[in-house]
């Protein structure tokens, strides 16, 4: 089954649920709903408490419309509200077999939030007017690789990892330099088959995520790669002169797992791999808190992945 023909059934599947939220988190007594294989892999949330008489949705806000999203307030149609912060870090292997899906990213990550307002509305046929989207925010890690990209790192658009901050999705200038940044990306380098994508992901995990009390909260790290990652313990990395000299970075997958299960917050914390299923360590991160894996084929499978399916994969998972 080609993966176009995989997207459409899923998209026919309307009884499919992708809700991560636990009991504790909602307090509702819904409890997590996992998928068991990819052939699974749910677009729709389906809230169990809302009143079956309420058909009302929420329109998307307008930028810095925050005025009513108070916690434990009213929305303006008078319901309880709960504002909702979203961060998200995309994980972008920008080596040269990924023009396609460095372009799509270009064009579409500062319509991230109403994407996903859109999505949440039309798609997921939300009805929950206390669970609201107040503020969303994205940062960029861009890697290459290490052990052969480093001779370009004086020029800022191909070196082997660039990142950028946060920029709130709110904000009219942090729209402009968001997209600034994801403009100087180019598809280059990676001249063998593993990359540093792990490192990258450690730098994810280390982001300077939202954790105001006064709302709920989503962390979630968007990893895309159409290629293996490269061993934390390659003996390459050790003699690398030019490999990170952070005393932090993890020596093996296991420290890298204990470094996102520890300072993540667990409720909070969503992984999404576009990546090989077959290639290392998908599997292996398959299985961590939180992380779900949406497979795509070796060298340009990305291509094939529509916007509109990673914008149903991320708002799934809030």
């Amino acid at each position: 089954m080609s993966l176009d023909d995989d997207l459409r059934r899923m998209d026919d599947e309307e009884d499919m649920i992708f809700d991560l939220d636990s009991a504790d988190d909602l307090d509702m007594g819904e409890s997590d709903v996992l998928m068991d294989t990819v052939d699974e892999l749910p677009l729709e949330v389906d809230f169990d408490d809302f009143n079956e008489d309420e058909d009302t949705v929420l329109p998307p806000p307008r930028m810095g419309d925050t005025e009513n999203r108070v916690p434990g307030g009213l929305t303006g149609n008078g319901q309880i509200g709960m504002k909702l912060n979203v961060d998200v870090t995309v994980v972008l292997d920008v080596t040269g077999s990924m023009q396609d899906m460095i372009d799509s990213i270009k064009e579409n990550v500062i319509n991230f939030r109403t994407l996903v307002y859109e999505r949440l509305n039309d798609k997921l046929k939300m009805k929950r007017p206390d669970r609201t989207l107040d503020r969303m925010r994205v940062r960029v890690v861009a890697f290459r690789d290490y052990n052969f990209d480093w001779e370009a790192a004086l020029q800022p658009q191909h070196g082997p990892m660039l990142q950028s901050e946060f920029f709130d999705l709110n904000d009219d200038a942090d729209r402009v330099d968001l997209q600034t940044f994801v403009d100087q990306l180019e598809a280059t380098g990676g001249e063998d088959d593993p990359e540093s994508a792990l490192e990258a992901i450690h730098f994810a995990v280390n982001s300077d995520w939202d954790t105001d009390s006064t709302s709920k909260h989503r962390h979630v790290i968007m990893v895309f790669t159409d290629a293996p990652a490269l061993s934390l313990e390659d003996e390459r990395n050790a003699t690398n002169i030019h490999y990170p000299s952070d005393p932090d970075m993890p020596r093996s997958l296991s420290e890298l797992y204990a470094e996102y299960a520890g300072k993540m917050d667990p409720k909070a914390q969503r992984l999404l791999l576009f990546a090989p299923k077959d290639q290392y360590p998908c599997k292996e991160m398959e299985q961590w808190n939180g992380s779900s894996l949406i497979p795509v084929e070796s060298d340009g499978g990305l291509a094939e992945l529509a916007m509109e399916k990673i914008i149903s994969m991320l708002t799934g998972s809030l």
